[in-house]
């Protein structure tokens, strides 16, 4: 999650009026997330005997993907398009456009041009609706009845999840999406009561005060009263927000912290984004060293190689490292230290950081195990593909390998059009997971 929230930060601005986009992919990691979505399975698949499915689509991310700037109504296309809203990665949304008409001989009347339409819409153009209960009376349904069931369930499994309205079409791409000025006032409003949502709370801010302020005297069971009332959980994330603020954590605002952080229920799982730690701050509010997993240093502005070397020998168990948007350990930083010290990263599982997240033509790190893939397609010549750790641990390996070889030891069919072995890619980065 905190990786495309972190690649959807970065790309902010890019898309201005007159502004070429100097990148085909703005987004890395979140066009990996897609398409092994789109076209991984790692899972057990019931379909006719199939098993583990581990196919990979026709072409690699590179070939499939297109430019980011362009319509959306671009290219060659005759069954419209799909619009997946990741604005907010926790509420994620959909839309089916027309984009020019819909090869679709069902739809009556034809669904409108260049409107979002929700996944019956879009799927009744294909396959208009049946009254299942005529279908069962007729001596042969000639596989009417398994067909609309099938639709049925298919849609059936969007119900959820919200449709992308027109007026988020219009500003992703306004050239092409109108918008009446009724729905611009609603989506106005909505955003005028997001903003009343934040506004200051009296009890907070004093509370706030009486902690931070270094002139404010009273007893210690004053004081203990007033972090009563600061590490309630609906106050957290806010006074968490506050300290985010500064520029460098107040003296008074390290103990403050520390019990904001204690209350919060998982030893294992520490969230220390946007925070201006040095790297003896964020040992003394670490509670329980020896049982951290997770750690998100994001947004430190004091993090540097030097304060890592320190941090780590003092998180044995530590499993995840995030370290996204850290403005004084840039990517040539991070490598130095990483080549400089492969055994402090290799216990750890997932290192996130932006050295990792692009695409490139050649490795810019020392491998720590690689994997080279032989495969071919009915088109194209024989070839191989290499997929590299940065770090070696054994149980991550272990499960990979297991991932990939399991099918085979089954007897399954291993990959189907595998020349761009993007199931490795996904498999290694535990993308599925």
């Amino acid at each position: 999650m905190e990786i495309v929230q972190y690649e959807l930060k970065t790309i902010q601005g890019l898309w201005e009026e007159q502004e070429d986009i100097r990148t085909r992919f703005p987004c890395p990691f979140l066009s990996f997330l897609l398409a092994s979505g789109w076209d991984v399975n790692l899972e057990p698949i019931e379909d006719e005997g199939a098993g583990r499915g581990l196919r990979t689509g026709h072409g690699s991310i590179g070939g499939s993907s297109m430019d980011p700037d362009m319509g959306s109504g671009d290219g060659d296309n005759n069954d419209g398009i799909t619009v997946i809203d990741v604005t907010d990665p926790a509420s994620p949304a959909y839309c089916f456009v027309s984009v020019n008409g819909l090869e679709a001989q069902g739809a009556s009347p034809e669904p409108e041009h260049y409107i979002p339409l929700s996944a019956e819409q879009y799927c009744r153009a294909y396959y208009p609706p049946q009254d299942l209960e005529e279908l069962k009376s007729l001596p042969e349904d000639d596989g009417q009845i398994e067909c609309e069931e099938s639709v049925r369930s298919v849609i059936a499994t969007l119900d959820d999840v919200p449709v992308i309205k027109l007026a988020s079409l219009a500003e992703a791409w306004p050239s092409e999406y109108q918008v009446s000025p009724a729905a611009e006032k609603e989506a106005s409003d909505s955003e005028a009561a997001v903003s009343a949502d934040r506004t200051q709370d009296p009890i907070l801010e004093a509370s706030l005060r009486a902690i931070l302020d270094s002139d404010v005297a009273g007893s210690s069971g004053d004081m203990e009263q007033v972090y009563d009332i600061l590490t309630r959980e609906d106050y957290r994330p806010r006074v968490l927000a506050k300290l985010r603020g500064f520029l460098d954590i107040p003296p008074a605002g390290l103990p403050l912290l520390t019990k904001v952080l204690a209350h919060g229920g998982n030893k294992a799982s520490l969230d220390l984004s946007q925070l201006p730690l040095s790297a003896e701050q964020i040992l003394q509010v670490v509670a329980e060293p020896q049982s951290l997993e997770v750690l998100n240093l994001s947004g430190n502005s004091h993090l540097t190689a030097d304060a890592l070397l320190h941090i780590l020998p003092h998180l044995p168990k530590l499993r995840r490292l995030v370290l996204l948007d850290c403005p004084t350990f840039s990517n040539k930083e991070f490598s130095t230290v990483h080549a400089a010290n492969p055994a402090l990263f290799d216990p750890i599982e997932a290192v996130i950081h932006p050295f990792f997240l692009t695409f490139v033509s050649e490795i810019p790190y020392k491998s720590r195990f690689a994997i080279y893939w032989f495969g071919s397609m009915w088109v194209m010549p024989f070839e191989s593909t290499r997929h590299i750790l940065p770090t070696f641990h054994p149980a991550r390996i272990v499960q990979v390998l297991f991932d990939l070889l399991q099918p085979a030891l089954e007897e399954i069919s291993l990959l189907t059009a595998s020349h761009s072995a993007l199931s490795i890619q996904t498999a290694l980065t535990g993308a599925e997971l």
